[in-house]
């Protein structure tokens, strides 16, 4: 038998069954035939070929998607770009860097949560967030 799976780089791996688990999943991948061996492979990270996901609902969008979009106010002026996203319980929330550095030189970064009272019309086609995290005035 080779390297663990968790010890083995990145490579194809048939799924024999899967299904939901709360929020996770639990699956049956060819290789792991005992209780022993999941439980080396637990912890594992597993990726799947986007070709092979479905494509998201309306108003539903891969984090891939939103990654290197533009983050513009509601005016329309660019100030920042999405460099991540973060889950964060109830809701997940955007990471984005400004053109401001931190003392230590790093991208400043404002972090918005994704929802509809900040996040507007997100546009793939003209690679743009519309971000307004303002409170009312």
């Amino acid at each position: 038998m080779g390297a663990p799976l968790a010890q083995a780089e990145w490579r194809e791996v048939d799924v024999l069954e899967a299904q939901g688990h709360g929020s996770g999943l639990i699956a049956q991948l060819d290789g792991i035939g005992d209780r022993d061996q999941a439980a080396q492979a637990n912890g594992t990270e597993i990726g799947l070929l986007r070709d092979d996901l479905p494509p998201p609902e309306e108003d539903e969008f891969y984090w891939e998607d939103l990654i290197g979009l533009d983050a513009v106010d509601p005016a329309g002026m660019k100030f920042g770009v999405i460099s991540g996203l973060l889950e964060a319980g109830a809701h997940d929330v955007l990471v984005i860097d400004t053109p401001g550095l931190t003392a230590a030189g790093k991208p400043l970064q404002v972090l918005v949560p994704f929802v509809e009272r900040h996040v507007g019309e997100v546009d793939l086609v003209k690679k743009q967030v519309v971000v307004d995290w303002e409170e009312p005035v």
